[in-house]
């Protein structure tokens, strides 16, 4: 049996207050979200679902949503865990990335997702500028990226 591999950060507590880039990405990274026209996403039915969980999110107490785009297949999105604005158990970064997940299945009819999700603990304001500017930049960068199915290899130079 395959074991899979975690991509969590090994000893780190994922309850504790910070700020976090998380991306999580479409069943089979098909383009169920919407498309990107003139480097701005057009949100499908299904984005917008998606976009209202992340909206729903940010006004739940002890969650701040920093920043987020939902692109075609995946969302980005900075989550802030503010544990002194919560009176219950912990809340664990996974616990929110569920939320939305299933919410947004669930809303949608469907089930959306891949299993996982990626991400990335926010250490500075250095490093939370950078992840501010490639969620912005991401719709921009979409003919380039490699999550876009219809992206096309650049083609090799001629030789005369």
């Amino acid at each position: 049996m395959r074991r899979r591999v975690s991509l969590r950060l090994r000893g780190f507590d994922y309850s504790q207050d910070g700020l976090y880039f998380v991306t999580f990405t479409t069943r089979g990274r098909r383009c169920l979200l919407g498309r990107v026209e003139d480097g701005c996403v057009v949100l499908s039915r299904l984005g917008r679902v998606v976009e209202a969980q992340l909206e729903r999110l940010a006004r739940l107490p002890g969650i701040n949503v920093d920043a987020y785009i939902v692109m075609p297949n995946h969302v980005h999105v900075i989550v802030a865990l503010e544990t002194r604005a919560r009176q219950a158990s912990p809340l664990r970064l996974g616990d929110v990335v569920g939320a939305v997940k299933s919410g947004s299945s669930r809303e949608a009819g469907i089930s959306l997702w891949q299993r996982g999700y990626y991400d990335h603990v926010i250490r500075d304001e250095g490093d939370l500028t950078r992840v501010r500017e490639y969620i912005v930049a991401n719709p921009i960068r979409w003919e380039l990226d490699p999550e876009n199915p219809e992206r096309c290899p650049p083609r090799a130079p001629r030789s005369s």
